[in-house]
């Protein structure tokens, strides 16, 4: 059974939340996916020169024929995401591997919608790693969503928002897939 939760930000923008889009089957061969991904260095979650320094970010992009490969598509289209995403298109997929060392940074993304899922297949309280989304003026977090393996969350991409390191005594990568759509 798929849980569907929606929260509003205090400009009216909406943060969908799903748990049990997918099966336990597909999960292990995603997870198992993520891990074999070939990554890069230097994803940037900031534009500001001065942070460039910290931007060793591991990620890897994921062409069409991945996505297909991974077989993520069908589930989020035989769930709510479809309706999320109506009339949109998906432009990119990156897949994001933190670790507890990474510094990240509140940013926003260029495209309309973003649909963020959390791969991995065990994450324990205390790991921590939450997304958090800010208010416009980035003074106050308006909402954090625990890093639920399975889960899905679905924003307006230009919701402030940005991830809490995960404890050094988390598991050692923390997989994401954001699938970017216009």
């Amino acid at each position: 059974m798929i849980e569907h939760e929606k929260y509003f930000l205090e400009n009216n923008k909406q943060i969908d939340v799903l748990d049990g889009v997918f099966p336990l089957s597909f999960r292990i061969a995603a997870y198992d996916f993520c891990r074999n991904s070939l990554f890069k260095i230097g994803w940037s979650d900031s534009i500001v020169p001065e942070r460039k320094a910290n931007d060793f970010f591991l990620h890897s992009t994921y062409s069409s024929d991945d996505l297909n490969n991974l077989g993520i598509l069908p589930f989020l289209e035989n769930s709510a995401v479809k309706e999320l995403t109506e009339g949109l298109t998906l432009e990119k997929s990156i897949l994001n591997l933190s670790v507890s060392s990474d510094v990240n940074y509140v940013h926003t993304h260029p495209e309309k919608k973003v649909v963020l899922y959390y791969a991995n297949l065990d994450w324990r309280e205390g790991w921590h790693g939450e997304t958090q989304f800010y208010s416009e003026n980035l003074k106050n977090i308006q909402f954090s969503t625990p890093y639920t393996p399975g889960r899905v969350i679905v924003f307006d991409a230009d919701i402030p928002h940005t991830i809490r390191p995960q404890s050094s005594i988390a598991t050692q990568h923390r997989f994401t897939l954001a699938l970017c759509y216009n």
